[in-house]
């Protein structure tokens, strides 16, 4: 009944505390823990600690899932690039060649007219 009564407190003193931290009073938010510490009973304490463990470790734990997810992400992102980037050297390459041929065509054309003319102007002589 008493570690309730002392929670209850507690919660009540949170309350205040949150009013303090609003006001950016530092020093009496410092004075105001220091008196709510010393009331508390050594169960309460212990009860606060554990409590404070628990959720350290909670956090913890969600701290390196996050971590490794954020791993994971970067991850992925970097062979996105990878793949985008091996995509447009293929695409660059692949205009290069096909320009290359076209130029060979039109050489080729060029060429074969000119032989074309050639031989017109053999015969007609």
């Amino acid at each position: 009944m008493s570690g309730n009564f002392s929670l209850r407190c507690l919660d009540r003193d949170r309350y205040n505390a949150r009013a303090l931290l609003l006001t950016g009073c530092v020093d009496k938010r410092k004075k105001f823990w220091c008196t709510v510490l010393r009331t508390l009973s050594t169960n309460v304490l212990a009860e606060l600690v554990g409590d404070m463990e628990r959720r350290i470790r909670l956090h913890s734990e969600s701290l390196v899932e996050e971590l490794a997810l954020r791993d994971e992400l970067d991850f992925a992102k970097e062979q996105r690039n990878q793949f985008i980037w091996l995509l447009l050297r293929v695409q660059k390459r692949r205009h290069q060649l096909l320009h290359r041929q076209q130029q060979q065509q039109h050489d080729d054309s060029c060429q074969s007219n000119t032989g074309v003319s050639d031989q017109k102007r053999s015969s007609a002589r």
